[in-house]
């Protein structure tokens, strides 16, 4: 016997109807016409901004990845026959690595 999936009652007033979805729709017709003006305000503030966002939303990533590779360091050099002060440079370079990447992006993070 499959087990049965019930939509409780509570739920049923969030899901979207024919008249929560057509203002939505003539909203995006707008979108062309909106994203145009917003070029001839100014084009290189338009792709300096875009290029922002795209660096805002890479950044994390990289950051976690370095994140990683600290982790790994000190994951190796816990198993490895090294020396502790050369584990802990090797860690203590990819942390600083991790933190200088951060730093120019802080005060960008306010002007978006």
């Amino acid at each position: 016997m499959s087990p049965t999936f019930t939509v409780p009652k509570s739920h049923l007033h969030n899901m979207p109807t024919r008249e929560t979805i057509k203002p939505a729709i003539q909203r995006l017709q707008h979108l062309k016409q909106t994203l145009h003006l917003i070029w001839q305000s100014g084009p290189i503030w338009t792709i300096a901004t875009l290029i922002l966002f795209i660096i805002q939303g890479i950044l994390p990533l990289l950051l976690l990845y370095l994140l990683k590779l600290v982790v790994d360091a000190a994951a190796a050099a816990d198993l490895a026959t090294t020396t502790e002060s050369a584990a802990f440079r090797e860690v203590a370079i990819l942390n600083i690595n991790r933190h200088l990447l951060s730093w120019p992006i802080l005060p960008l993070r306010s002007w978006i």
